[in-house]
């Protein structure tokens, strides 16, 4: 796995360096270089939300839900994780002085709610969060929606077109009928081509 920078998780930690107790074996950092490890179970980013805890992977999502407050809006469902590619769509709206944020993840055949903050707070696949994380939120949004793109619009396959020794040895044929090439030449091109 190639080393790269430490990923930021909230309020200015990095893996490899705060958080190495609490993440014993997910992330392992080289002194020399002073560099981090990313280890594909260990989060990209970690959001603080209200009742929930977003973590965010190269892979996937998986929203934890905790307290009180949550336990009554979505029970005792446990973590759900939903992975890129089911994922066909996400939303976001900043916190603000008086609202909380949210972002939401929609899947195929999935039953949002389309009604707004109140009709969000009770979507399995939202979370809510304070104005102080909106910029974290954003950072994480993009970041998904990258991954989204990335999946859903696939870069082209370029093939590319090598021409055959026979193809080579014929156009060498056509420049030495004209008199670009001497037979010399042409010669030694079919003899390097050929492998004799």
């Amino acid at each position: 796995m190639e080393p790269r920078d430490s990923t930021l998780i909230n309020d200015g930690l990095h893996l490899g360096e705060s958080l190495n107790d609490e993440m014993a074996g997910k992330s392992a950092s080289c002194q020399q270089c002073r560099k981090v490890f990313i280890i594909p179970f260990t989060p990209q980013f970690i959001l603080e939300g209200i009742g929930a805890r977003l973590h965010v992977y190269e892979d996937k999502i998986v929203i934890s839900r905790y307290g009180i407050s949550s336990f009554f809006v979505h029970g005792l469902k446990g973590d759900k994780t939903l992975y890129y590619n089911n994922i066909t769509s996400l939303q976001i709206k900043m916190g603000d002085g008086v609202t909380s944020g949210y972002i939401q993840f929609s899947l195929p055949g999935g039953n949002e709610s389309r009604g707004g903050l109140f009709a969000a707070a009770g979507d399995e696949n939202t979370v809510l969060f304070l104005q102080a994380e909106n910029g974290l939120a954003q950072h994480i949004y993009n970041y998904i929606e990258k991954k989204l793109l990335d999946i859903h619009n696939p870069k082209p396959v370029v093939q590319v077109h090598q021409a055959s020794a026979a193809d080579e040895i014929k156009k060498m044929k056509e420049l030495l009928d004209t008199g670009a090439i001497s037979q010399e030449e042409f010669d030694s091109f079919k003899k390097k081509t050929l492998g004799l």
